[in-house]
């Protein structure tokens, strides 16, 4: 963005627009759109804003609709909502649907705009400073137990990586608000694996089991600052609930209840996939035919599955490389399961982290496992990224 505050201002009066160019357009980078279609194009286009003014009363698309899409397409832009018939229920609406900063009533004196213009560039700041500091503290404790469950459960692991790509797949398709909680609630579901034994290899695939690890997951959770919502999603993952007419996960609540229901799609793709000689699409068509899930959320799934195919096709070839143990890279890909004992310390395709690779320094030297290593590699027509990711 400029080092000017960006502001969009949609009104279908064009003499209103040309008097807000006049009184603040020079002292912001000021764009403005004559209609709620417009200012999405100009959103798309010209995005994002740090600010956008909205008129609620506008023909095609009013104000409440038009900032309903325009948060999908920037979520962190501050709106503020401008009419001149300010009706009680229309500023329900406007808050509730449009997640408003402010609600303005018109004619508004160009000294008012320019003040809210100011607090809401003090609220996207806000907004900012905010995710930068989940950004930056949480992703550090997230990597720190991510790792813990990998080392002590590599089998886990797998499970918990396929369900996170899933997850994945689905709220890129939706364009959902919340969507850093349902990738952290899918890294962190199966957490509690670290607590609960197994006694056969063979439970890992039992359901009741699943549900005591995610039990005990969400009950470690509960204890780290800001995950509490992580943890009801989790804890909400068993339940068959129906979902809203409208997926805004604006809220609490709603962001619980979405998230809980991407989540239990996610693991039963999951097992589905396995199930059908790991073909995503037919574990995708199972369960759409068991008619258990949102037709919305599986829709996102198969859109998902098409821009995966699209970008990574399948048959691009692989070759497996022999590596001694000191040569391995952080981001490389385990190509066949390193085993001690008969115990799995690290499965087939996962992606070595620098802790990893010091645990399996640490193997070889007590001459617990081999010094060589098989790695996973695109062919020089492939790409190494695509299957890292």
């Amino acid at each position: 963005m400029s080092d000017k505050i960006r502001v969009l201002m949609v009104d279908d009066e064009p003499n209103v627009l040309s008097g807000y160019r006049r009184t603040i357009g020079r002292k912001i980078d000021l764009l403005t759109a004559e209609s709620g279609s417009e200012g999405l194009r100009v959103m798309q286009e010209k995005g994002p804003f740090h600010v956008v003014f909205s008129d609620m009363r506008m023909p095609e698309m009013d104000g409440v609709e038009f900032l309903k899409k325009a948060r999908a397409l920037h979520p962190k832009t501050v709106y503020v909502m401008l009419t001149g018939n300010a009706d009680q229920q229309t500023a329900i609406d406007a808050i509730n649907q449009g997640q408003i900063f402010r609600f303005l009533n018109k004619p508004c004196d160009p000294i008012v705009v320019e003040h809210t213009i100011k607090a809401c560039k003090n609220q996207f700041d806000l907004i900012h400073a905010e995710a930068e500091l989940l950004n930056n503290t949480l992703s550090g404790t997230v990597k720190l137990l991510i790792e813990a469950m990998v080392i002590s459960d590599p089998l886990i692991a797998d499970i918990v990586r396929a369900v996170r790509a899933n997850t994945a797949y689905i709220c890129k398709e939706l364009h959902l608000h919340n969507e850093w909680r349902y990738l952290l609630s899918s890294s962190l579901f199966l957490l509690g694996g670290i607590t609960v034994p197994r006694t056969s290899p063979d439970q890992i695939n039992s359901e009741e089991y699943i549900n005591a690890v995610a039990h005990a997951g969400t009950k470690l959770l509960r204890h780290i600052t800001r995950f509490e919502e992580v943890s009801r999603i989790i804890t909400g993952y068993r339940n068959k609930q129906k979902l809203p007419e409208e997926l805004l996960d604006d809220n609490s609540e709603a962001s619980i209840l979405i998230g809980s229901q991407i989540l239990r799609l996610a693991y039963e793709w999951y097992r589905a996939t396995k199930e059908n000689e790991n073909s995503e699409s037919r574990g995708l068509l199972q369960l759409e035919q068991e008619g258990q899930h949102d037709p919305r959320l599986i829709e996102a799934a198969r859109a998902g599955i098409r821009a995966k195919l699209k970008s990574a096709p399948e048959g691009v070839p692989i070759k497996l490389v022999e590596l001694h143990i000191r040569e391995l890279e952080e981001g490389m890909v385990v190509g066949a399961d390193i085993l001690s004992e008969g115990v799995a310390l690290v499965t087939k395709d996962q992606v070595l982290s620098q802790l990893m690779i010091d645990r399996l320094r640490g193997f070889a030297r007590a001459g617990l496992i081999e010094d060589k290593i098989m790695i996973a590699e695109r062919a020089q027509n492939g790409s190494s990224d695509q299957m890292a990711a």
